[in-house]
C-alpha cells in the first residue's frame, strides 16, 4: 500500500472511531438524563411530566429597574426607560438557556444599541434557578445635593447587572415549581411548599465619564412560599415570595471624586415574588407571568442603597 494511501486510511479509521466513542458518549448521557427525567420519585396524583423532551419558547418582555441611593450630602435617583425586549429560549429535559435583545424603535426611540440579556436556567422538581446577565445603556436621573435643594445633576448612565438565583422545593413530591413557568411538569392538584432560596448579585452602574459609580455585591438567603392554583379549562395560577437577608453585602459609590463604602451589612434585604398564569394545550403552551426582585441595604446616616427590579412575560411554547 502507497505511503499516501495508508495514511490516508489510517487517519480516516481513527477520525471514525472518535466519531463512534462520541456518540456512544453521547447516548449514554441521553440515557442517563432520560432516566433522570422520568424519574418516578414524585406522587403522580399531583404531579406528571409530557413525553416530549424539547421544548421551544419565543417570548417578549417588558421590564424596568430604579435605583435610588442615600447619603449624608447627596441623593441619587436612577430610572431605566421600559426595557422591552423580545427572544428565545431552549430547553432540553429540563436544562436550557435563552437570548434576548432590545429592539430600539420598542424602546421609546432611545438608542441603545448595545442593550442585551443573557441567560441560563434548569428548573427542577427539587432543585433548580436561573442566571442572568444585563447590560443596558439606558438608565436616566439625577443626584441631588441634599444640603441645596437647587444643586441637581441629570445624567444618562450605563448598567451592568449579573444576577443567579436558586431555590429548593420542600414539598416536592407534590408541589411543581417548574409547572407556572416551563411548562416542564404538569401540576395535576393544587398544592404549596416552603421554598429555600439563595440570591447572588453584582451590579455596576456608572456615567460615560466615571465621575458617578455605583457598584453592589451581595449574597443572600431565605425561606419563602409557593402555592400552584388549578383553574378550569387547563389554567395553571402560581404565586411565590422569598423574602432574604443578605448573608454578606459591599456597596461603592463615588460622585464628583467623593466616595464611600459599605461592607458586610448585617441587616440587607431582598424579597424575590413570582406570579404566572400558564394554559396547557397538548403540545404547546402559553403564559403570562412576572417577577420583581427588591434590594435594600445600608442606612441614610452613611449610605443606603434599593434596587427594585421588575419584569413581565408573555410567552409562547411548543414541546417536542
Amino acid at each position: 500500500m502507497p505511503p499516501i494511501k495508508f495514511i490516508f486510511t489510517t487517519l480516516s479509521l481513527l477520525f471514525s472511531a472518535v466519531c463512534m466513542a462520541q456518540e456512544g458518549v453521547v447516548q449514554v448521557m441521553n440515557t442517563k438524563l432520560y432516566a433522570m427525567y422520568h424519574k418516578a420519585k414524585y406522587d403522580t396524583n399531583y404531579v406528571s411530566r409530557p413525553e416530549q423532551r424539547f421544548n421551544a419558547q419565543v417570548f417578549g418582555e417588558n421590564g424596568q429597574s430604579e435605583i435610588s441611593w442615600e447619603s449624608n450630602s447627596y441623593k441619587g435617583n436612577f430610572t431605566t426607560y421600559d426595557k422591552i425586549s423580545v427572544g428565545l429560549k431552549f430547553s432540553y429535559m429540563g436544562i436550557g438557556g435563552g437570548y434576548s435583545f432590545y429592539p430600539t424603535y420598542a424602546n421609546e426611540g432611545h438608542k441603545n444599541e448595545d442593550a442585551k440579556k443573557y441567560s441560563f436556567h434548569y428548573y427542577g422538581r427539587i432543585v433548580g434557578g436561573d442566571i442572568s446577565y444585563l447590560k443596558s445603556g439606558s438608565v436616566v436621573g439625577e443626584v441631588v445635593n441634599t444640603n441645596f435643594s437647587d444643586d441637581k445633576i441629570s445624567d444618562t448612565l450605563t448598567q451592568k447587572m449579573a444576577l443567579a438565583n436558586i431555590y429548593y422545593v420542600y414539598n416536592n413530591k407534590k408541589f411543581s415549581y417548574p409547572a407556572a413557568f416551563t411548562s416542564g411538569f404538569f401540576q395535576r392538584k393544587p398544592c404549596g411548599s416552603l421554598l429555600f432560596g439563595m440570591s447572588a448579585l453584582y451590579n455596576k452602574t456608572e456615567n460615560t465619564t466615571s465621575s458617578t459609580v455605583m457598584k453592589q455585591a451581595s449574597l443572600s438567603l431565605g425561606v419563602g412560599y409557593g402555592y400552584n392554583f388549578l383553574l378550569k379549562e387547563k389554567w395553571l395560577l402560581h404565586l411565590s415570595a422569598i423574602p432574604m437577608i443578605a448573608s454578606s453585602n459591599k456597596s461603592h459609590f463615588k460622585f464628583e471624586g467623593q466616595s464611600k463604602e459599605i461592607d458586610k451589612i448585617e441587616m440587607g434585604f431582598i424579597a424575590n415574588i413570582r406570579g404566572a398564569a400558564i394554559h396547557n394545550f397538548s403540545r404547546c403552551y402559553f403564559s403570562i407571568n412576572g417577577e420583581m426582585t427588591l434590594h435594600q441595604f445600608g442606612d441614610e446616616e452613611s449610605l443606603s442603597v434599593n434596587i427594585m427590579d421588575f419584569k413581565a412575560h408573555l410567552d409562547f411554547g411548543i414541546r417536542f
